[in-house]
C-alpha cells in the first residue's frame, strides 16, 4: 500500500535550511523513514525565525543542520528510522554517492552551483529528482511585492532538465565557485547576488508542503507526471501556474548524448529507475497536468517568473 511504499524508499535531501527541514519533517511524518542529509552549512541565530524547533542553544552551538534536521526526523520516528547526516558539499564524492543510491533525491538550496550538480547526479543515474524554490522579490521604490515558489520534477529519462529549462544557470553556477577576485569583479558588474534576499517561513513552508504532496500524491497515483512537472506558485497575484517545457534532444545534460544514464555501478548502486517509484520514471513528452487543466496558456508567464529563482541567494 502507500504506507508501505513510503516507508520503503530512501530520499537524499541536498539542502537542510528552511525549506529542507520544513520537508523534511513532514515527509517523515507522511512515513518515510529512510534519508540521507547532505549540507555543509552549520545552525545561525539568523536562521532561528525559519526553522521549526531550532534553538537559541542549536545556533551557540553551531549544530550542522544535517544534525538538526536527523533530529527532527528522530523526533517523528524515534525507532525504525535510518538517517545518514553528511556534513559535506554536494561536490563531495562519499556525498555523491550516497545520494546515487537513493531512490528519490531532492534539492532544497539557495544556489544554481548544487542545483546543477543535482541534476547530474539524477541523471547519471536514472534517479528522480524533485526541486523546491521559494523566491520574495521587493522593489521599495514602488511598493511592490511578489511571494512565489516552484517545484520542479524533470522527466528521469530525459527530455529536459534544469540546465536547459530555464530554473538553473550553468553560468551562474560556474560563477558561484569561481576565484575571490573573479566573483569580486562579476559581482560588482551585477552577474552575481551580492545581498542575501529575504526569507519568510510561511512561504517556504509552502512550498515544502507542495514538494510534500507531490510525492505522496504520485506514490498513492494521484498525479501522473510522466513527462515531468513545473508548478509556480504566485501567491500575490493569486496564480498557480505550470511552465511548459519542450524537449530539447541536444542538451548537453539530459540527451542521449548528454550525461543520461551515464553513471557506473562500481561505487555498489546501479543505473536503474527507480521501483518504489514507478510514475516518476517514464517516457518524457510535452509537460502536462490533470490538476493544472488549461494552465498551458499562461505558459509564457510561469517560465519568465520561474527563470529567477534561483538568481537571489535567499538565507534559509
Amino acid at each position: 500500500g502507500v504506507q508501505e511504499s513510503l516507508g520503503a524508499i530512501a530520499v537524499g535531501l541536498v539542502g537542510c535550511g528552511g525549506i529542507g527541514a520544513v520537508f523534511a519533517e513532514q515527509l517523515a511524518r507522511l512515513g518515510v523513514r529512510r534519508w540521507v542529509l547532505v549540507d555543509p552549512d552549520v545552525l545561525e541565530e539568523t536562521n532561528l525565525n525559519r526553522l521549526p524547533c531550532a534553538t537559541p542553544q542549536m545556533a551557540a552551538r553551531r549544530w550542522p543542520k544535517v544534525r538538526y534536521v536527523k533530529r527532527l526526523i528522530k523526533t517523528a520516528w524515534p525507532a525504525g528510522s535510518q538517517v545518514t547526516s553528511l556534513c559535506l558539499p554536494i561536490e563531495d564524492r562519499q556525498a555523491q554517492r550516497r545520494l546515487a543510491a537513493c531512490d528519490l533525491i531532492v534539492v532544497a538550496t539557495d544556489n544554481h552551483r548544487s542545483r546543477m550538480l543535482a541534476q547530474e547526479l539524477a541523471l547519471r543515474y536514472l534517479r528522480p529528482l524533485v526541486s523546491l524554490g521559494s523566491h520574495l522579490e521587493m522593489d521599495e521604490a514602488c511598493g511592490s511585492r511578489r511571494m512565489l515558489c516552484r517545484v520542479t520534477i524533470p522527466p528521469v529519462d530525459g527530455g529536459w532538465c534544469l540546465c536547459c529549462g530555464d530554473v538553473v544557470d550553468a553560468t551562474l553556477a560556474a560563477l558561484e565557485v569561481a576565484p575571490t577576485a573573479l566573483c569580486s569583479i562579476v559581482s560588482a558588474a551585477g552577474y552575481l547576488p551580492g545581498i542575501a534576499a529575504p526569507a519568510v517561513y510561511w512561504l517556504n513552508s509552502c512550498c515544502a508542503s507542495l514538494g510534500v504532496f507531490v510525492i505522496h500524491g504520485v506514490i498513492s497515483g494521484l498525479l501522473d507526471i510522466e513527462s515531468g512537472l513545473d508548478w509556480v506558485v504566485d501567491f500575490g497575484c493569486r496564480k498557480w501556474l505550470e511552465v511548459a517545457h519542450d524537449e530539447q534532444p541536444d542538451c548537453l545534460y539530459c540527451s542521449v548524448d548528454g550525461l543520461l544514464a551515464s553513471g557506473d555501478s562500481s561505487g555498489g548502486f546501479e543505473m536503474r529507475p527507480t521501483e518504489s517509484i514507478p510514475a516518476m520514471a517514464s517516457s518524457s513528452t510535452q509537460s502536462t497536468s490533470p490538476l493544472l487543466a488549461g494552465a498551458g496558456e499562461n505558459a509564457n508567464e510561469a517560465r519568465h517568473i520561474g527563470a529567477g529563482f534561483a538568481n537571489e541567494k535567499q538565507e534559509r
